[in-house]
């Protein structure tokens, strides 16, 4: 086995760990047992082809390239006897190119790339790239061309078209790329740049554009955190927009780094809670269905080990996952078709085979954000398997409430889902999460925020309500003015009249005197007689007698006594007519009026 023996043999989960009613299963398909798979090809690179079916790269002689159905049929070509697939040449790794066929790397002397469609039909290439160099992995650039890595001394990185037309990057020649360092796994990163690793001493990062330009990023022993000596081997792009790769040596290692290659994290084995000290090491990596990051470490006991991109480890055991042998431990794995994730095992007498993994979960943005509610948002990928999902929701990222559970059913299409609690409190900053769970793994989303909208402003005042005075009256409406004492007096008096009336509300009520005088029309007003209106339509006029009195006044009827007497002097004889003016917070509002005579005796 050249590339390593890492395959994932457990469930996935987006940041969380599998619940203890959750658990992931494994499938393999033995050679030598399954039907069309042959005993002892040593089954090393894994990938998914246009065809959707999985195309597995076996070194063991005289070569072997498998094609399986998810379904587990196999389609062996052979070797020295497909034609143009030269035999004993050693499959490494394989990948899907852009072409629709599969490319795959031929480490042994004098060494070779290959072309096989998904037909079967084998074409190789060996032009423009040094002979015996050891090709190792493969991946296809943001470019369009195929680049593969090859580990002998000085070193090489190879860029190739789907024509074949190869130029080769040197160890030691290329500027920024240093000599003798064994190039290994090579991936590509989000930037558009590829990566790739030098597993000799002290351990090397490098990146390299598309058009050839090498740069060291990161070296073992002077990268902050990056460990000296750990033989860094396989590289990949995580889905937190770190690269991720493994360190054979000093215990093992899995390490994640940004991009500039300012830092290393690592989790090292037997020591990071989770990642158990076993007799293999962390060999190739991939990414998995469920967004999580996997890696073989094989053995006499094998097993798989599971990183979240928050550093949450999980170690499963071949013997005993269920379905996972202690040999089968995995080389290259890829996330399938299926949603299940599928490797290659090199351990005699061959295994491929697939783990189950949890659901794929991204947290969404919250929208349509109130006052007391917020719709949250998000997308699941089941994997294959029936799963629910709720979102978690707080004023921490401790949470403390969840929305119901609601189902999904089996499948691999990403489905978006949604939930929309009404418990929540205005202006207020909620963490919230999707959490997913199938019969695999539970998967919980990446923390996210939210701010809810104010309390709405509390509704304007109601209008202030006018006063309003009515059903002024007199009784009786013929009397004779005192003549002394107030204007007003209580309703138990018996001096003048007893005045009623009635107000809609509470109001401080003004009331005044009009006496009836004769007039001529003027228009619309009734004005004084004069010489010259004398033969003007006569009218009837009101004419303001000064001084007036107020009262208070309750709603409803009101009732006092009327001396006949106003601004300290009493009226005399004649017809007039008492106007009531209520005012209430400072409006006035709708007078009544009432007449009256004041009479001698």
């Amino acid at each position: 086995m050249r590339c390593g023996t890492a395959l994932l043999a457990l469930a996935l989960a987006v940041g969380a760990a599998a619940t203890a009613t959750a658990q992931p299963t494994v499938t393999e398909f033995t050679g030598g047992v399954a039907t069309g798979f042959s005993a002892n090809t040593v089954p090393v690179g894994i990938t998914v082809g246009s065809d959707g079916n999985l195309w597995v790269a076996a070194e063991g002689d005289p070569g072997y390239i498998e094609k399986v159905t998810p379904a587990g049929q196999f389609t062996e070509f052979t070797g020295g006897v497909t034609p143009n697939f030269t035999a004993n040449l050693g499959p490494e790794d394989i990948t899907a190119g852009p072409d629709g066929n599969l490319w795959f790397t031929q480490y042994k002397p004098t060494g070779a790339v290959g072309r096989i469609s998904p037909a079967g039909n084998v074409a190789e290439f060996t032009a423009g790239f040094t002979a015996n160099g050891d090709a190792e992995f493969i991946t296809v650039g943001p470019d369009g061309n195929l680049w593969f890595t090859q580990s002998e001394n000085p070193g090489h990185v190879v860029r190739m078209t789907t024509a074949g037309v190869a130029t080769e990057f040197t160890g030691g020649v290329t500027s920024g790329f240093t000599a003798n360092t064994i190039p290994g796994g090579i991936t590509v990163g989000p930037d558009g740049n590829l990566y790739f690793l030098g597993v000799g001493s002290p351990g090397h990062v490098f990146q390299v554009t598309p058009s050839g330009t090498v740069t060291e990023i990161a070296t073992g022993g002077v990268t902050p955190g990056f460990t000296a000596n750990g033989s860094p081997l396989d590289i990949t792009a995580g889905p937190d927009g770190n690269l991720w790769f493994t360190e054979q040596k000093n215990g093992g290692r899995i390490a994640r780094m940004p991009l500039d290659g300012s830092s290393v994290t690592e989790f090292v084995e037997g020591v990071t809670p989770g990642f158990a000290s076993m007799s293999g090491v962390p060999r190739e990596i991939d990414v998995g269905p469920d967004g999580n990051i996997w890696v073989g470490l094989p053995g006499n006991d094998s097993a798989i080990v599971r990183v979240t991109p928050a550093g949450v480890v999980t170690t499963f055991f071949g013997g005993a996952t269920p379905g996972f042998s202690k040999l089968g431990g995995p080389a290259h794995m890829v996330a399938g078709p299926d949603g299940n994730l599928w490797f290659a095992g090199p351990n005699a007498p061959g295994f491929v085979g697939y783990i189950t993994v949890g659901p794929r979960v991204i947290t969404g943005v919250a929208g349509s954000i109130a006052p007391t509610a917020a719709a949250l948002t998000g997308t699941v990928r089941p994997n294959g398997q029936t799963t629910v999902y709720h979102f978690e929701y707080g004023t921490t990222a401790a949470y403390g409430s969840q929305t119901a559970d609601a189902p999904l059913n089996a499948g691999v299409a990403t489905l978006p889902v949604t939930a929309t609690p009404g418990d929540l409190q205005p202006n207020t900053t909620y963490h919230y999460r999707l959490v997913a769970t199938n019969d695999s793994a539970t998967t919980l989303g990446d923390d996210a925020t939210f701010t809810t909208a104010p309390p709405p402003p509390p509704p304007p005042p109601p209008p202030a309500t006018i006063a309003a005075a009515s059903r002024l009256a007199l009784t009786p409406t013929t009397f004779r003015a005192a003549g002394a004492g107030p204007s007003a007096t209580a309703a138990r008096h018996r001096i003048g009249t007893r005045v009623t009336f009635t107000l809609n509300i509470a109001a401080s009520v003004r009331f005044t005197v009009q006496r009836k005088a004769a007039g001529r029309r003027s228009g619309t007003r009734c004005v004084a007689p004069t010489k010259r209106n004398r033969r003007a339509r006569r009218c009837t006029r009101y004419v303001a007698v000064r001084g007036a009195f107020t009262r208070p006044g309750s709603a409803g009827t009101n009732a006092f006594r009327f001396s006949g007497r106003i601004g300290a002097k009493k009226l005399r004889p004649g017809r007039y007519r008492l106007v009531a003016t209520p005012t209430a917070a400072g409006k006035a509002g709708t007078l009544a009026r009432a007449p009256f005579r004041i009479v001698r005796r």
